[in-house]
């Protein structure tokens, strides 16, 4: 049995089927918050119940009165408790993956200033800072709907097509579901792709290539992509109608 397991651990480290780095060192960190805030917890508990027991005194409902002050302030505690648990947690996180944090802020904060850019090529100009500053990818390229095609307009290496036909396996899918996937077809394979979309029509995307420590990207970071993309797509169709009635 224990040879048998060989095989397939082998092959998700290999392929970097499980983040293992990612999932070791969140694993920690929120084990080890949740552990001291269950201990908190805990000892909260035995002094409400301490404290209710001797504030009923010896009465006749004693029992009753100290179970229910004791369930009510169980109750109580447990609700802050939640609360103190998820904002501990985002500190937490905030101090020890500062980096990646400080990335999805980046992102998240260009989401909105997109909303205001008024010229076309101003805005795939700061799309593309804003990728080159908040992405750990070594690749990406941002590709804009042109005629029967999608051409890429801005990149970060020389390995992206120059032009992808409607009739591409990556583009089919896109147009078939225009939602974020890690793209298995030929072209691009491996590299997240993120529709632009603008109401029902697809403007172009987002191709992010691999990280450069090999890992997937989280899904706040998938997240954050999404938000750009959308004020984005939005964005560029009010300010190019044509061409958004190309695609």
């Amino acid at each position: 049995m224990s040879f048998a397991l060989v095989g397939p651990v082998y092959a998700t480290l290999r392929h970097h089927l499980i983040d293992v780095d990612v999932a070791l060192s969140r694993s920690a960190v929120v084990g080890l918050v949740s552990m001291f805030l269950l201990v908190g917890f805990g000892a909260a508990e035995w002094i409400a119940g301490k404290l209710s027991s001797a504030l009923t005194g010896q009465g006749r409902w004693h029992g009753l009165t100290a179970q229910l002050l004791s369930f009510a302030a169980a109750v109580a505690i447990g609700l802050w408790f939640r609360q103190l648990h998820a904002r501990t947690e985002s500190s937490v996180k905030a101090v020890v993956f500062r980096e990646r944090e400080r990335r999805l802020r980046l992102l998240r904060q260009f989401a909105r200033e997109a909303d205001v850019v008024d010229d076309r090529n101003v805005l795939v100009k700061v799309t593309f800072d804003a990728l080159l500053e908040s992405l750990e990818a070594a690749d990406f390229a941002i590709y804009l709907a042109d005629g029967d095609a999608f051409a890429c307009v801005r990149t970060a290496g020389v390995s992206v097509p120059e032009r992808l036909s409607k009739a591409d396996r990556l583009v089919l899918t896109l147009l078939r579901d225009a939602a974020c996937f890690t793209n298995e077809a030929e072209l691009l394979r491996g590299w997240l792709v993120v529709p632009l979309p603008a109401r029902t029509k697809l403007v172009g995307f987002l191709a992010c290539g691999p990280k450069r420590d090999r890992t997937g990207y989280l899904p706040e970071e998938v997240a954050a992509l999404e938000s750009v993309a959308q004020h984005v797509g939005a964005a560029y169709a009010m300010l190019a109608p044509a061409l958004l009635r190309m695609a």
